[in-house]
């Protein structure tokens, strides 16, 4: 956990440095598939604003999310460590929409 939670930490301060509203949360990750009914394990996630959601599903690199609570949290225990630079590239590409679809209104 303790390294999920860094690596979530290191991301979230390089995206907020960067302009993009990130912070790290706890999130619980269930054990999908039948294979460990009602199994959580702790994990950590990025939590962006909910409006990334649909942003990242539909980009060039698809991201899937989960929402909760108005966040997008993408947890870092379904993503493997040597991804994190790509994961920071596809929240860029979000950011940078949905600004430009903000100047239009």
């Amino acid at each position: 956990m303790r390294e999920l939670r860094e690596r979530a930490g290191r991301l979230a301060a390089t995206l907020a440095a960067e302009g993009v509203p990130a912070r790290v949360v706890d999130s619980p990750a269930v054990v999908g598939g039948g294979g460990a009914p009602g199994m959580v394990l702790p994990s950590a996630a990025v939590a962006l604003p909910e409006a990334f959601a649909a942003p990242l599903r539909q980009g060039p690199t698809p991201v899937v999310g989960r929402t909760a609570d108005g966040s997008c949290l993408l947890d870092l225990r379904t993503v493997p460590a040597p991804a994190d630079a790509e994961l920071a590239a596809a929240v860029r590409l979000a950011a940078e929409g949905l600004a430009r679809l903000r100047a239009r209104w």
